[in-house]
């Protein structure tokens, strides 16, 4: 093989593993927040290439979403954990008002703000209030959440999940 059939192969493998690595780091979610009212309003903006949208991971016919980024600063989303037990509801155009939510800025290990929203029946620390809207594309989804804590800070959120994990029906 020539010196330039070698730089060719090199080239080529070089582009093959440049573009491995690009898939394997691909975006599997976006997550878009605004608070309104309290310390912490404002927008925020987060990208993540593992976790993501779940059916069926908290029980049959349930929803969830798990976002986290342990490297987040105290401006930043750090986590974003969504259950919604009846996955059914959340696709119709009304939504469903039976979610929890808990929404993190800052690290998940270190000091952080926590706004939590917990409308499942029969949990014991019931509060806030909202509703959960789900697109489900099948392999892909979009989460809308509009929703306040019980102290009235506003929260909503769009979740851009660009794969969906299938635990079951």
């Amino acid at each position: 093989m020539s010196g330039r059939g070698v730089v060719s192969v090199a080239v080529l493998v070089a582009a093959n593993a440049v573009g491995a690595h690009l898939a394997a780091q691909a975006v599997t979610e976006g997550v878009h927040v605004v608070i309104t009212g309290g310390p912490m309003a404002g927008t925020y903006d987060a990208t993540e290439t593992k976790g993501g949208c779940s059916t069926g991971a908290t029980g049959p016919g349930s929803w969830g979403n798990a976002f986290s980024n342990v490297n987040a600063t105290e401006k930043q989303i750090g986590q974003v954990t969504l259950v919604v037990p009846d996955a059914k509801a959340a696709t119709s155009a009304a939504g469903s008002k039976e979610f929890s939510l808990e929404l993190r800025l800052g690290s998940i290990a270190g000091t952080n703000v926590v706004y939590d929203i917990e409308t499942r029946p029969g949990q014991r620390k019931p509060a806030g209030s909202g509703t959960v809207t789900v697109a489900d594309a099948g392999g892909t989804a979009k989460v809308a959440i509009n929703a306040k804590t019980a102290d009235g800070v506003g929260i909503q959120a769009t979740i851009d999940c660009k794969s969906v994990t299938r635990m079951g029906r």
